[in-house]
C-alpha cells in the first residue's frame, strides 16, 4: 500500500503541473481572442492564434514527458523497494549460517502443515536430530570448524530429502525435518538414511561426525509443541542409549517402561 500511494502522489503532482500549464494556454487564447476581435485584427489574428496554439501543443509535451520521466522514476523505486522487502522477508525466514529456515519460520509452517494434517487426514512425521558431541567439535578444532561442520552437514542433509519436506536448523546444533504424507516408519526409515549417509560422509576439517535421530508422528489432538517435545525426548532417548541411533517416540517409550 505505501508503495502504491508513494506512486500515485507523484503522477498526480506532475498531471497538475501540466493541467496548470494547459490551463495557462488556455487562459492566454481566450484573452487573445477577445483582444483581437475587438481591434479587428485578421491578420494578426491569425499569426496569435498559430503562435498560441504551438505554444500549447508544447506544453502538452512537456507534460506528457514529465508524466512519463516521474512514471519511470516511480516504478524504479517501487522495484527497489520490492526488492528490499523481498530480501527482509528472506532474512527474517532463514538461518544466516547454513541458508535453510530458521526456528520461526519453522514453526510457522508446522503450524499450517498441522491444519492441513487435520482437516485431510494427511500423516506427518517430525525428525528431530542435532550433532553428537559439537561441544567438543568447537572445543577441539575451533567455532570456525563447528561453523563448517553446520553448513557441510546441511547441504547433505537437504540433498537426501524431498523438496517438499520442511528442513530448518533448530538452534545451535539442533535441526528438524517435518515431512509429509508419511507415518512414522517412513520417518524412521529416512531418519535412518541420513544417519547412515552422515556417519559415512567424511567433514572437510573434522574427519568423522555422527547425530542422534528422534521421530514423532503427528496424532489427532496434537499441537506443534507436543510433537517437537516428543520427538526431543526420543532423540535424548537414543543419545542415552549409545548416540548415532534412531529412535521414534513409540520404541522410547517401551524402553522407559521396561526400565
Amino acid at each position: 500500500m505505501p508503495i502504491k500511494i508513494f506512486h500515485q502522489l507523484h503522477i498526480t503532482k506532475t498531471i497538475v503541473y501540466s493541467q496548470v500549464l494547459v490551463c495557462f494556454w488556455t487562459f492566454v487564447i481566450s484573452v487573445s481572442l477577445i483582444v483581437n476581435i475587438m481591434m479587428k485584427q485578421t491578420g494578426l489574428l491569425c499569426a496569435t492564434h498559430a503562435v498560441i496554439w504551438l505554444g500549447g501543443l508544447i506544453c502538452l509535451y512537456i507534460g506528457a514527458t514529465m508524466i512519463k520521466r516521474r512514471s519511470q522514476e516511480c516504478n524504479l523505486a517501487e522495484n527497489e523497494l520490492r526488492r528490499v522487502n523481498d530480501l527482509l522477508e528472506f532474512q527474517a525466514a532463514t538461518d544466516s549460517m547454513t541458508g535453510i529456515f530458521n526456528r520461526r519460520r519453522f514453526l510457522e509452517l508446522l503450524q499450517l502443515e498441522i491444519q492441513e494434517s487435520k482437516r485431510y487426514g494427511v500423516p506427518l512425521v517430525l525428525i528431530f536430530f542435532d550433532i553428537d558431541y559439537f561441544k567438543e567439535i568447537n572445543d577441539k578444532y575451533g567455532h570456525e570448524a563447528g561453523d563448517s561442520v553446520l553448513r557441510e552437514l546441511t547441504q547433505l542433509v537437504a540433498s537426501l530429502i524431498r523438496e517438499a519436506d520442511i528442513f530448518a536448523r533448530f538452534g545451535g546444533e539442533e535441526f528438524v525435518i517435518l515431512a509429509h504424507n508419511n507415518d512414522v516408519d517412513a520417518g524412521c526409515e529416512l531418519a535412518e538414511k541420513i544417519r547412515s549417509a552422515v556417519d559415512q560422509h567424511r567433514f572437510t576439517i573434522v574427519g568423522s561426525v555422527t547425530c542422534s535421530f528422534g521421530v514423532s508422528q503427528f496424532e489427532f489432538g496434537d499441537t506443534g509443541e507436543s510433537i517437537i517435545k516428543r520427538a526431543d525426548e526420543a532423540m535424548y532417548s537414543a543419545k542415552k542409549r549409545g548416540r548415532n541411533l534412531v529412535e521414534n517416540f513409540c520404541d522410547c517409550q517401551r524402553t522407559l517402561s521396561s526400565g
